[in-house]
């Protein structure tokens, strides 16, 4: 059951993390990076293609190596926590960073909110179960 949770959650980040292709259209992050500086707009690109990449590299760890991540090992159990503590910390910064300046008025953005909350809940949880099974 674990190791199908970790794929299913796997292929999720890659998706979620080729998503950002998308994402960066759908939030017009190239309209809103002109009123950058030319530093920070360019600091903003590099940091969201490397959170995407990581996303894409932690998916296909889980995905295609789940039996690594569940297998006794002491570099299991640091992959397993440190991805369920990037996910916490995800999670936490949903009510906390990205909430209170959001359009809460919006019809879209309060489902895109409960869903987002709840997969990163999910992400911790499952790498936390991961965590917790190694020896």
């Amino acid at each position: 059951m674990l190791l199908v949770a970790l794929q299913a959650i796997g292929a999720s980040n890659v998706v979620l993390g080729l998503a950002h292709v998308f994402l960066w259209r759908v939030f017009a992050w190239t309209r809103e990076t002109k009123r950058l500086s030319p530093l920070t707009a360019r600091v903003f690109a590099v940091h969201t293609f490397f959170v995407a990449f990581v996303l894409v590299l932690l998916g296909a760890l889980a995905l295609l190596h789940a039996d690594l991540l569940v297998a006794p090992s002491a570099l299991g159990r640091l992959v397993c926590g440190a991805t369920a503590v990037f996910w916490l910390l995800r999670l936490l910064a949903q009510p906390f960073v990205f909430d209170p300046v959001l359009l809460l008025e919006s019809r879209w953005r309060a489902p895109l909110r409960i869903v987002a909350s709840t997969y990163f809940a999910t992400c911790t949880l499952v790498f936390a179960w991961a965590f917790e099974n190694q020896p």
